[in-house]
């Protein structure tokens, strides 16, 4: 699945662009680190470490949205290839035994492609940072667990939507709710939300509770544990397709594309092929829901921590 995975990026990117992605990750974290006083002028350590654990939890939220793929996985070749998770229709494996493999492969990935260059980073500039070795491979501990439990928080939603669309939208409801009143609001600690965010700030260089931080730390692979095996227990393994019918729109959508002159034969069909395939919501929920939330991250970066980032749609 590893191997997979590899050559489904590769494909659209190349490996030479590919393989600078994570280059370029373990240069920007070299910098970063070594320009590290001069940014703790600005702004304080925990602030950034708090901004490095939701990075972390926001990069696993976007991984961890396999579970919408689960119908495209298992019913549709994509050209000539097939998923190794769609393989249980015709060897004797469970889809719930894929469906974890699928799991632990993205968290090795997409750990091995974006946190360990950035830990990598923090290695190599340690000792010009003045950083602790020890204080770097525990803030990868926290940012792993923090990547994990967006992760597995994602592969819930995504499979409580393949069930019920009222129910996942219940569910993010309420997690974005639980975010607001206990990192905006502050009614609560948020670490009660995310765990890795109190483990972080218990050990070095925040803290030295270490009695504490074995317990978040606990109650984050606890809570990872429950969320991927209520996932798997829920994930959908037989799809219906229903016969749809549609009434003939071609030639009205030729008719009102008539200002594309000679192409609007090809522009009438393209609509008519992007109303029925359904591509109107996933366009939505691909870019206006990360917009969103992009948006809701920027203002609680400059209101709630009080930290000037500049943010707007181009960005």
């Amino acid at each position: 699945m590893l191997k997979e995975e590899l050559r489904t990026h590769t494909t659209y990117s190349g490996r030479r662009r590919f393989f600078t992605f994570p280059i370029m990750v373990f240069i920007f974290s070299t910098i970063f680190s070594l320009s590290l006083k001069r940014l703790l002028e600005e702004t304080s350590l925990e602030q950034l470490i708090l901004l490095s654990m939701a990075g972390a939890f926001i990069y696993g939220v976007g991984v961890g949205s396999f579970g919408f793929m689960g119908k495209q996985y298992i019913e549709k070749r994509y050209g000539t290839r097939n998923y190794i998770v769609a393989m249980p229709a015709l060897l004797p494996l469970t889809y719930r035994q894929t469906f974890l493999a699928m799991y632990l492969r993205d968290s090795i990935f997409y750990i091995g492609l974006v946190l360990l260059p950035a830990i990598g980073g923090l290695l190599v500039a340690a000792p010009f940072a003045g950083l602790r070795v020890t204080s770097i491979l525990l803030f990868f501990a926290g940012a792993v667990l923090s990547f994990q439990i967006g992760t597995s928080l994602s592969f819930l939603g995504s499979t409580l939507y393949t069930r019920s669309v009222p129910v996942f939208i219940a569910f993010t409801s309420g997690v974005i709710a639980l975010v607001f009143l206990g990192g905006v609001m502050e009614l609560f600690d948020v670490a009660l939300i995310v765990p890795s965010l109190g483990f972080q700030f218990s050990v070095p260089p925040l803290g030295a509770d270490y009695a504490h931080a074995a317990l978040f730390a606990g109650a984050g692979v606890l809570s990872v544990a429950v969320m991927t095996g209520l996932s798997l227990w829920l994930i959908r393994f037989h799809f219906v397709s229903r016969d749809v019918r549609y009434e003939s729109l071609l030639p009205r959508y030729i008719e009102r594309f008539r200002s594309s002159g000679k192409y609007q034969d090809i522009v009438g069909k393209e609509f008519v092929d992007i109303r029925r395939s359904g591509t109107i919501g996933k366009m939505f929920f691909s870019f206006v829901l990360p917009l969103v939330f992009l948006s809701f991250t920027s203002w609680f970066v400059n209101t709630g921590l009080n930290i000037a980032v500049g943010f707007n749609t181009v960005f």
